[in-house]
């Protein structure tokens, strides 16, 4: 290049990696131990693999209880005493454990098959939502009973468009327990 020219240099450096044992094996030895222990033992015993799997698998265990320690459940209302009575408590709140993920599961199984979602709090949709949401949801339905010496109605209250969409995903023996019954002649009504 010419004396008043800038000259450009440039680098091409070429590597090659290499893993060194002995510093792998010392990082190794620091992280320690995972340990699980199983009494399924002799043939036809799980692997290594099954038993991580099934511990793995344990947090969906642990996220029931959880919801069975959750206040809306109101268990720490309940004082017992003799230890049948905790015994039978404690059946009873795993049944409706059952019971609600087999519900919650079936929620998400209708909801993904219709390709229908519901709306969050804040109106986006969810595709699986928890039981605990729907509950939420549901919550706001009030019945109105009105009442004359000859008849008795019920008229649904806040009945929207969600909830309808989830009693049709659920079927007709759910449907059938939000439908207004005959409404009572206008004269019963009381006018405020």
């Amino acid at each position: 290049p010419a004396v008043d020219e800038e000259v450009d240099t440039f680098y091409h450096p070429q590597l090659t990696l290499e893993l060194k044992a002995d510093a792998v094996e010392r990082l190794r030895n620091k992280l320690g131990r995972f340990i699980l222990a199983t009494s399924a033992v002799g043939e036809g015993s799980p692997s290594a693999e099954e038993i991580l799997s099934t511990y793995k698998d344990q947090s969906s265990v642990e996220k029931g209880f959880r919801f069975l320690k959750d206040p809306s459940f109101h268990a720490s209302e309940i004082y017992l005493k003799r230890q049948e009575r905790i015994e039978g408590l404690m059946l009873l709140m795993v049944f409706a454990l059952v019971v609600y993920n087999l519900a919650e599961m079936e929620l998400r199984e209708k909801l993904s098959k219709a390709g229908e979602s519901i709306p969050d709090p804040n109106g986006k949709p969810m595709k699986s939502p928890t039981l605990k949401r729907l509950f939420g949801i549901f919550s706001r339905i009030s019945v109105l009973v009105l009442q004359d010496e000859a008849t008795k109605a019920m008229q649904v209250m806040n009945l929207k468009d969600t909830h309808k969409r989830v009693l049709c995903l659920f079927g007709r023996d759910f449907e059938r327990y939000y439908e207004n019954s005959p409404a009572l002649p206008e004269s019963s009504l009381i006018q405020i």
